[in-house]
């Protein structure tokens, strides 16, 4: 999330005092299904924070299932965000839990306090795989054994939430290391199964070879193929599941360990090379979502029945599907479509079932799923549904969709005539964005004219997600001048960039277009003078030719081909310099972007 949003944020929840004083039970706050963790979240609208450390958030279903009943609520307040900020929950890990049992135990809450303030100071963990540069400031904590110190480490938030909440604590360096500013370190830790691992008991020397295992295991690629051979897999036990297979990292932090585990295979198996292969955990989004859910619920048939669904039916591609099936909204809507795959692992398996019904599609005919990753406003899509399930509350996601599919998608930062905007002097956006970010509804929205149609050429402006972070802040602080003063730079430097790189990519177009039509010139008229060649005389010798491309050439086709083969060749230094400019003036434009 946007540090300067986190810091209004902070300072507003400071400034309301008494506003954020409400128990739970007074905002008769409904808990969401699941703790999002780390997984940042825009669906999660009340917050609950210590009020020494604002900083740090709780989501509604840890502050109901682990403060609400203690008699520390006093300590805490609530917020309900609508700003649509992507945030994550900071109490759902072993040693809060741990110091919060502590606390209550002793009925003294100082106990928890001082540990929260002091752990709202260190820095979160940036994820699984992420990278961390010298200039974040992160601490690192490698494991005690000196063979083992270079091998593996937590940055300071893991070493705090996870290595110290264990029982192998023991087996870790209490002295932090440095990191070198050319040095690019990433977290051990971060992995659920290195969780699993730490948070569970053994003997550690088995317990450091499955950290050191994980850590070298190849990452997965998501929704992205990837070869077969390139790493090893595992399969369902069911037959008919025999084509859904699950990378070695997702299987060790997904099903490791979890219900799913008695329905998988135990041992993995290596593929023939050659095939492109999806991880079914990692890729497949609708299948993610409803092993997620069977997890959630700890009853893994909720999986069983939506995947029996998803192997039999047609695939729902980015290209488009021929689904047996279609599902739209009650009543039905003309651009509403929703595939028989997606119906089952989004709506059936989550309880929204009751939401859609089977539509009219001619059989054969290909159409784009409206939760396929290509179709229009799908991360909003994701997003409202979310919401709607979290709270139970469907009528969340059916106006949303019913209008916001009625929309062209947003044009982004090119050009286009002949829209319907909402425009300001220094800022335009699109009914897309106004939607989607939502500018809707937002405390300076009135900054904005009506809808109108634009016969001129406009861009948008709030694709970007520094834009809608800068707009919250703004609507945060009602700071509406502080906005604009970044969006007038913004708006100067683009007038710089943009058309100086259109300018130079039409030119490099033109100069591929001349280097192919020259290439092509040349091979037509070679041929001719090889032909010409081959039906001279025996001893005959050509006499064309110049200085520059030598001679002995039978015809004056033949010079002609070698003169446009050197002028081709040349060309492939004319877009060196465009290139270089082009690069550089993108670099400006994402300083701001």
């Amino acid at each position: 999330m946007n540090r300067t949003f986190c810091q209004a944020r902070h300072q507003t929840l400071a400034a309301r005092g008494d506003s954020c004083q409400k128990s739970a039970t007074e905002m008769a706050v409904r808990p969401i299904r699941a703790c999002p963790g780390r997984s940042a979240t825009d669906t999660e609208q009340n917050w609950y924070h210590m009020r020494l450390a604002p900083n740090l958030g709780i989501c509604s279903r840890c502050y109901h299932d682990h403060l609400a009943q203690t008699p520390f609520t006093a300590n805490f307040g609530h917020e309900n965000d609508t700003s649509g900020a992507r945030r994550v929950c900071d109490f759902d890990v072993p040693r809060t839990r741990a110091v919060l049992r502590q606390a209550t135990e002793g009925n003294d809450f100082a106990i928890f306090q001082d540990y929260w303030v002091r752990r709202a100071k260190i820095p979160r963990c940036k994820g699984p795989g992420a990278g961390v540069a010298a200039n974040d400031k992160f601490l690192w904590f490698p494991l005690a054994d000196a063979n083992l110190a270079d091998k593996f480490g937590a940055c300071n938030a893991c070493y705090e939430d996870h290595v110290l909440a264990s029982p192998f604590a023991s087996h870790f360096s209490t002295s932090p290391v440095q990191q070198r500013q050319d040095q690019t370190f990433v977290c051990d830790v971060a992995w659920d199964f290195c969780h699993k691992l730490l948070g569970g008991t053994g003997d550690w020397g088995q317990i450091s070879n499955w950290l050191l295992f994980r850590r070298n295991l190849p990452r997965c690629t998501a929704v992205a193929e990837t070869d077969s051979a390139s790493r090893r897999w595992h399969k369902l036990r069911a037959p008919e599941f025999d084509s859904l297979l699950t990378c070695e990292a997702c299987y060790y932090d997904a099903v490791h360990n979890t219900i799913a585990a008695d329905h998988f295979q135990p041992n993995p198996v290596v593929l023939q090379p050659n095939s492109a292969v999806v991880c079914m955990y990692g890729g497949n989004i609708p299948l993610r979502v409803v092993f997620d859910e069977a997890e959630r619920v700890k009853d893994w048939s909720v999986f069983h029945r939506a995947a029996q669904v998803v192997v039999r039916s047609p695939p729902c591609r980015k290209e488009g599907t021929t689904s047996p099936v279609w599902y739209s909204l009650i009543p039905a809507d003309t651009e509403v479509d929703i595939c028989q795959t997606c119906y089952t692992c989004f709506f059936q398996a989550l309880g929204a079932a009751h939401i859609l019904q089977p539509k009219y599609v001619p059989p054969g005919q290909l159409r784009l799923c409206n939760m396929n990753l290509a179709a229009p406003h799908v991360t909003s899509i994701y997003s409202k549904l979310d919401m709607a399930v979290d709270s139970r509350n469907f009528d969340i996601f059916t106006k949303f969709i019913r209008s916001v599919m009625h929309i062209p998608p947003c044009p982004g930062n090119t050009p286009a005539a002949g829209l319907r905007w909402y425009t300001n002097d220094l800022f335009t956006c699109c009914p897309s964005c106004w939607l989607t970010a939502p500018i809707e509804r937002t405390q300076l929205a009135g900054c904005f004219s009506a809808e109108t149609l634009v016969p001129t050429q406009l861009k948008c402006d709030f694709y970007s997600t520094r834009v809608r972070d800068l707009w919250r802040v703004a609507c945060i602080e009602n700071d509406l001048a502080g906005f604009s003063q970044f969006m007038k730079k913004r708006l100067e430097i683009w007038q710089q960039t943009y058309p100086a790189i259109q300018q130079h990519l039409q030119m490099m177009k033109m100069n591929m277009e001349r280097q192919a039509t020259l290439m092509m010139a040349s091979v037509i008229n070679t041929g001719a003078n090889n032909i010409a060649a081959a039906s001279a005389p025996v001893g005959m010798y050509g006499h064309y030719g110049n200085s520059a491309i030598g001679y002995g050439y039978e015809t004056m086709a033949g010079a002609q081909g070698a003169t446009q083969f050197n002028q081709g060749v040349g060309m492939n230094a004319a877009n060196g310099a465009p290139m270089l400019s082009i690069v550089q003036l993108e670099g400006l434009w994402k300083s701001v972007e």
